[in-house]
């Protein structure tokens, strides 16, 4: 969803993850590939990326691979498990989370 400040669109990025399994966790190119979306492509719009429904092992790995990301993108990147929605609440109006989330865009 996108988020008006001043004359400046702000983005946040949700990727869901349902499905990923151990082989795509295990090659760490995908999971900084994942990390990747929006904050260093453009990172003057992209205030957060919301990773929902992560399996345990992806937030294992992340947490390998986050200190080989730029610190201000690792910042960005939320990692969340299934109960994600309270914590996308925090950050998202309703009207902007996917309905397939529980939202209602």
């Amino acid at each position: 969803g996108n988020r008006s400040t001043g004359n400046k669109t702000r983005s946040i990025a949700i990727v869901d993850l349902q499905g990923l399994n151990k082989s795509h966790i295990l090659n760490i190119s995908v999971i900084k590939e994942i990390a990747s979306i929006g904050p260093p492509n453009y990172p003057e719009v992209t205030c957060g990326v919301f990773m929902v429904r992560a399996p345990w092992i992806f937030s294992a790995a992340w947490r390998l691979v986050r200190p080989l990301l730029p610190r201000d993108t690792a910042a960005k990147v939320n990692i969340l498990g299934d109960d994600f929605y309270e914590a996308l609440r925090e950050k998202i109006p309703e009207e902007n989370i996917p309905a397939f989330l529980g939202g209602k865009c």
